[in-house]
């Protein structure tokens, strides 16, 4: 099993094809990656390579930062992966789905790779996974310090500025909707 964060190429594709070797493409709400993504870089990271950049900006400055130096660029990873994956050795999945109904989500996953597990192996797998058993904190209960820091969904609205919603309207707001997480553009939090 390999975890990566490569872009999709035309490369990339022909090795996972000439070794027919399935795959999930896993998306996640940009809103959401952005805020998780300054909190892992300012307190969890302190060796990643935008530590110094990001430490002494505010949440709003860092949000700020993602969208003038990566949010075009995760859009264009996205679009990449879903325009050309291939559609018998790929599923699709969103973290969200994966949040809102772990078993169900995680079964069908299951299911893609050809695995027979049991219901109670999924169950217990699911269990011994989850936001609660791995960090002993409940859903919302926030450790900045912590890679697992807060374990919900749409904490984006917590930390978004009505510049920050016009930015991603504007450079992310047809992808949003692509992926189901908004109905339009006129959307607030």
């Amino acid at each position: 099993m390999l975890h990566l964060h490569l872009a999709w190429s035309p490369d990339n594709g022909r090795i996972l094809e000439r070794e027919n070797q399935k795959y999930v493409v896993l998306f996640r709400d940009l809103r959401d990656t952005v805020v998780s993504w300054y909190h892992y870089v300012t307190k969890v990271n302190h060796k990643h390579f935008l530590h110094q950049t990001l430490r002494g900006l505010s949440l709003a400055e860092g949000i700020d930062y993602y969208i003038e130096h990566y949010l075009e660029r995760e859009v264009e990873w996205i679009r990449g992966w879903r325009e050309n994956r291939h559609p018998v050795l790929s599923v699709e999945t969103r973290y969200e789905d994966l949040r809102a109904n772990t078993l169900v989500e995680f079964s069908r996953l299951v299911s893609f790779f050809g695995l027979k597990v049991s219901t109670d192996k999924m169950q217990d797998l699911v269990r011994r996974n989850s936001f609660e058993y791995v960090t002993n904190r409940r859903q919302g209960q926030e450790d900045t310090s912590s890679h697992q820091r807060k374990g919900i969904v749409g904490d984006w609205k917590n930390a978004f500025q009505a510049r920050h919603i016009e930015a991603f309207k504007h450079l992310a707001g047809e992808l949003l909707i692509e992926l189901g997480y908004e109905e339009n553009t006129n959307w607030l939090p």
